[in-house]
């Protein structure tokens, strides 16, 4: 779907002000309480999974196949599913992950604007918790680019700043969007 400037905005920014995050079900809420993790602290890898951490900067949970670089001073890394050059395959998945010190607010309406500037299609968008914290999650669809799919997840830490993980991919499936899901939902801030 695309959507006229003011109209995603609205959208938007309206769900992550006025949209509270669904109740749980029972058996959630059970697991829920039982789980007393302090807010930002990844859950438990799941098997065939590893950490990958840049120290002082974040830690995210990917699978133990998947290559990992980063840089602690630019706050930046880049995971994938494959090592190096090469030219892309369908099950290709890249994702990108940085902390930037503009507040939640700042970081997605220029990101609004980019996707309007350029005609990216938001095929839909939800706020969801990640690590018991409160963010917004974006999925583009039919992008110019190499990987013509995106998950985009905005983690906001007031005026502390924003993580943004960005997944390109290409095969569009209920398993590559879990897989995704799940990599974005471990990811917990590490603070200096």
């Amino acid at each position: 779907m695309r959507f006229t400037p003011w109209l995603l905005t609205g959208l938007i920014v309206g769900t992550l002000i006025a949209t509270p995050l669904p109740r749980l079900t029972p058996v959630a809420q059970a697991q829920a309480e039982a789980d007393d993790r302090p807010a930002g602290t990844p859950p438990p890898l799941p098997e065939g999974f590893k950490t990958y951490s840049l120290p002082g900067v974040f830690s995210i949970q990917v699978p133990e196949a998947w290559v990992a670089e980063g840089s602690e001073e630019d706050r930046y890394a880049v995971i994938t599913n494959f090592e190096g050059d090469r030219e892309g395959t369908p099950e290709d998945l890249k994702t990108e992950v940085w902390f930037t010190e503009e507040t939640a607010d700042a970081a997605v309406n220029n990101a609004i604007q980019d996707i309007i500037s350029n005609g990216y299609a938001v095929s839909r968008y939800r706020p969801v918790e990640v690590n018991q914290l409160r963010a917004l999650r974006l999925w583009l669809v039919d992008l110019p680019l190499d990987y013509p799919n995106q998950v985009i997840t905005y983690i906001g830490y007031g005026t502390y700043g924003t993580a943004i993980l960005v997944t390109h991919y290409q095969a569009r499936d209920n398993e590559t969007t879990a897989l995704i899901e799940q990599i974005h939902d471990s990811f917990g801030l590490l603070f200096r």
